[in-house]
């Protein structure tokens, strides 16, 4: 991916969303409807400005700033291994934080389960917090405010940094070798449930 392609993307992408509003959206009013293509189209008529930057899962093409932060209008992909199943973020963006109204398109997932949601960020610098509004998808619409926070990832050097920092100071107020360990497995057990219960 560059940013000819990038660019041309995103009428492919405009288009994906205007349908699945025809296609899913009985049930929004215009509001909802304007909120959603209005992010599409906000980076859309910003073409000249915007630049191409590759991220460790995924790309954004939009606006950046001197410092090469996402810092305007834009889209981010987040993207897997398998190229038929990934994620499309658009929306204004603040010092490589999403700001208020995102449009999503999720299709990380099973066909029958794609969906297409209106979220709003809360502009915080260290993690992707929102609210989703509604989504809408071939199965049903969904109108209940609910919490989103974007998946991090299992992170090992996490996990390893944190392992030791919690066995020297259970073994400094201890001195037992064992207990030390065995507080490090249930804290790991505990991280490993907790990432898991994030990424669904």
């Amino acid at each position: 991916m560059d940013r000819n392609a990038a660019i041309r993307e995103i009428e492919w992408y405009r288009n994906l969303v205007r349908g699945k509003i025809r296609e899913w959206g009985l049930e929004l009013n215009q509001d909802a409807r304007t909120l959603l293509m209005d992010n599409m189209n906000e980076v859309a008529e910003r073409q000249d400005k915007l630049q191409f930057k590759q991220l460790k899962n995924g790309y954004y093409i939009g606006e950046l700033d001197a410092e090469g932060l996402r810092n305007g209008y834009g889209i981010t992909t987040h993207t897997t291994k398998d190229p038929d199943r990934w994620v499309m973020q658009a929306g204004e963006w603040h010092e490589d934080c999403p700001l208020e109204w995102h449009t999503f398109y999720d299709s990380d997932c099973p066909k029958s389960k794609h969906f297409l949601a209106l979220v709003k960020f809360k502009g915080e610098r260290k993690s992707e917090a929102g609210t989703i509004h509604f989504s809408i998808a071939e199965y049903g619409s969904n109108f209940k405010h609910r919490p989103y926070r974007r998946y991090s990832g299992f992170s090992w050097s996490t996990l390893v940094v944190g392992l030791m920092i919690v066995f020297t100071i259970l073994f400094f107020f201890t001195r037992r070798i064992r207990l030390s360990l065995l507080g490090c497995i249930v804290i790991a057990v505990f991280y490993t449930i907790g990432a898991l219960r994030e990424k669904q």
